[in-house]
């Protein structure tokens, strides 16, 4: 894990940091780079892992607004998520070494045959080959974060179904609870992806529980409570 830089230093103190693991002898080489981002090849797993660090002043709410996609079917969705909302939501409560390596946020409906469909020509590879290939969508879950491709898919249909079982006392409506439910879920896969980054600062992760999954969802419970936040279109 690198140390916490901040501002425009925050991707030369990365790239310095995987320069040093290289010359170390890590089976790791740069495959491109720019003043704004580099894309640097892992294979200290045998996964020959592609990751893409991006400037953390590049990362702004129209930058994060692009990552977002939306099936056709989670689009009909009364409780459909409005991905402007979203990236702005981000864009001002996520520390950005949580989102300086995303390549996607993809929101999905229940009907995940379909969105299959949709999403297999659209999610592709450094090589150009589809990532739904070897990934599995979420049908049986709320989330999921693709660990080789840095890509948080949320399952919408599955979080609605459990929002209307959590209103069926009447304490509650549909709308409150998938919003809340969509912004936990996504900053829940967030976080695992920065687990994830072998150059994230050990700082994201203090005072947080050991076990991954209970400190994923405490981290994202904390930022919910902290900031609010609506991000459904209605």
């Amino acid at each position: 894990m690198a140390e916490m830089i901040v501002g425009h230093n925050a991707l030369k103190g990365i790239r310095e940091a995987v320069q040093a693991d290289i010359d170390s002898g890590e089976p790791i080489y740069i495959l491109d780079e720019s003043e704004s981002e580099f894309t640097a090849v892992d294979d200290t797993e045998g996964t020959d892992r592609t990751i893409r660090y991006i400037s953390h002043d590049k990362i702004t709410s129209a930058w994060l607004e692009g990552k977002i996609v939306i099936t056709y079917s989670a689009g009909w969705y009364d409780q459909a998520v409005d991905p402007h909302s979203l990236a702005e939501y981000l864009f001002k409560t996520v520390d950005k070494h949580v989102l300086q390596t995303l390549e996607h946020i993809v929101i999905v409906s229940a009907d995940t045959e379909r969105d299959w469909d949709e999403l297999f020509s659209i999610l592709e590879d450094r090589h150009g080959n589809p990532i739904l290939e070897v990934c599995d969508l979420p049908d049986e879950c709320v989330g999921i974060q693709w660990t080789e491709y840095q890509t948080v898919v949320v399952n919408l249909g599955n979080i609605i179904e459990l929002s209307k079982e959590l209103c069926s006392d009447g304490f509650s409506d549909v709308a409150t609870e998938t919003n809340i439910g969509v912004i936990t879920t996504v900053l829940h896969e967030l976080f695992h992806m920065a687990q994830n980054d072998p150059y994230a600062p050990e700082e994201l992760f203090l005072g947080l529980p050991a076990d991954p999954e209970d400190q994923a969802e405490a981290w994202a419970r904390k930022t919910f409570e902290e900031n609010g936040g609506y991000v459904l279109a209605k």
